[in-house]
C-alpha cells in the first residue's frame, strides 16, 4: 500500500484499495462495514484492560461464568472478575449482536506459488555448520531455573548468577530429580536470566500501574 501512494496514487475509497492490492499475489480484499449505533450509550470497562494480555474463562462448577487474566502470558497471578462484577460493568444494559454488511471478496489474478526445496539439498533448520541442533528447555529444569531466579529476587544474598544455576542442576542430576543429558549450558541459561528477567520486570511494571489505577478509581 505505501509503494501504492509512493507511486503517486491516492487511496481514499474501498475501490482504491483493491486498485492497489490488485498486482500482488495470493491476497483477496472485501468491503466491511460494521452497524455503529452512535446514539448508543457506552458500555462499561474493564479498568486496565489495555495491559492484559492473557485472558481465560474458568469451566469448573465454582468459576462458570468469571473472567480470568493477567499481564503476561504464564507470568503473575490471575486477575479475576466475578458475574457480580461483570454486571456492574455492563450497568445492566443490553448487549446486542453486532450487524454488519460486507461485500465478497475480490479474486487475486496471481496465484502465491511456494517453491518446495529439494530434500536432498534442504538443510535442517535446527542446524548450522558452526552449531548443533537447538535443544529446547524441558518444562522440569524451566522450573527449577524460575523458582532459583525469584528465589534471588525474593532474598538478594541467594541470588544466582549462571555458572551457579548451572551448578545447581548438575546436583539435582545427582540426585536423580532431572536427567543430566536436559542441563542446557551456561550460555544457555544466561540468555534465558536475560530474556526471563526482562520479562518479569515488564510484569511488575504492568501490575503497579493497574494498582495505581485501581486505587485512583476506587
Amino acid at each position: 500500500m505505501k509503494r501504492y501512494v509512493k507511486l503517486g496514487y491516492d487511496v481514499i475509497s474501498g475501490d482504491d484499495i483493491e486498485l492497489a492490492v490488485k498486482g500482488i499475489a495470493g491476497v483477496r480484499v472485501s468491503n466491511l462495514n460494521p452497524n455503529r449505533d452512535n446514539d448508543k450509550a457506552k458500555l462499561g470497562t474493564i479498568t486496565g484492560i489495555s495491559n492484559l494480555q492473557e485472558w481465560t474463562w474458568p469451566t469448573d462448577e465454582e468459576k462458570v461464568g468469571y473472567i480470568h487474566a493477567r499481564a503476561l502470558p504464564g507470568i503473575g497471578e490471575w486477575k479475576e472478575w466475578s458475574l457480580e462484577k461483570i454486571e456492574k460493568i455492563v450497568k445492566k444494559r443490553k448487549i446486542e449482536k453486532p450487524n454488519s454488511t460486507f461485500t465478497s471478496h475480490t479474486q487475486s489474478i496471481k496465484q502465491w506459488n511456494i517453491p518446495i526445496l529439494n530434500k536432498e539439498n534442504k538443510q535442517d533448520p535446527t542446524q548450522s555448520e558452526s552449531r548443533g541442533p537447538v535443544k529446547r528447555i524441558s518444562p522440569q529444569v524451566k522450573y527449577l531455573l524460575e523458582s532459583m531466579f525469584h528465589t534471588g529476587t525474593a532474598n538478594p544474598r541467594q541470588k544466582l548468577n549462571a555458572q551457579q544455576m548451572h551448578e545447581e542442576l548438575l546436583k539435582r542430576a545427582e540426585l536423580g530429580e532431572i536427567e543430566e543429558n536436559d542441563i542446557p549450558k551456561v550460555t544457555t541459561i544466561t540468555n534465558w536470566i536475560s530474556t526471563f528477567s526482562r520479562k518479569w520486570k515488564e510484569a511488575m511494571a504492568l501490575r503497579t500501574l493497574e494498582e495505581n489505577m485501581d486505587s485512583e478509581n476506587s
